[in-house]
């Protein structure tokens, strides 16, 4: 039985499925990568893996343990509309690509990199992947933008209000690529 050791894990009809002690963390895999065996949580399909640990305050976190590209797949279709034209999705790709890897780590404290909300990037599973948007990611592959050498910070938004800001009026220094510029489509 479940104790203040021990979480118990059950499916819909109250079959306990695994039991986890509080220092362990379960990993869920799937054996064959096709779309039709991905696994649900709450509701939401997902590529990868899933870990299953215990916090430290006593909650449970449920991480997809995924590839960059499949990562990819499901932000680019969260952020932007497939129906945009392929180099705009293709553009989005990279800029998500450069994002993701730069802020890789942001949530190390909390034991996973990223967090699937706007903080770090949309990231909501398989649902949102799309034909076309994941075409951009797979023609994409690899590619990633640079300045002076280094991996370039690519911020993108939903709506600018007609203008962008300089990076130094955001955050605390000025980065040279980061100047603000109409936007006479927002």
């Amino acid at each position: 039985e479940p104790d203040s050791k021990t979480v118990q894990i059950v499916n819909a009809f109250d079959d306990s499925i695994f039991m986890i002690c509080k220092s362990q963390e379960i990993e869920i895999k799937v054996l064959d990568e096709d779309v039709k065996n991905l696994l649900e949580f709450n509701g939401t399909k997902y590529r990868g893996n899933l870990l299953v640990r215990i916090q430290e305050d006593n909650r449970l976190s449920v991480i997809n343990d995924v590839s960059l590209n499949h990562y990819l797949y499901s932000v680019v279709g969260s952020e932007v509309s497939p129906s945009w034209h392929m180099e705009a999705l293709k553009a989005q790709a990279v800029a998500s690509r450069n994002y993701t890897i730069i802020s890789l780590g942001n949530h190390t404290k909390e034991g996973y990199n990223l967090c699937s909300s706007t903080h770090c990037q949309a990231y909501k599973g398989y649902s949102k992947e799309h034909e076309r948007t994941n075409k951009a990611v797979d023609e994409t592959e690899n590619k990633l933008l640079y300045y002076e050498d280094e991996l370039a910070s690519t911020y993108y938004h939903s709506s600018s209000g007609g203008h962008t800001e300089n990076s130094e009026n955001i955050w605390s220094s000025s980065v040279p690529y980061l100047r603000g510029v109409e936007d006479p489509f927002s």
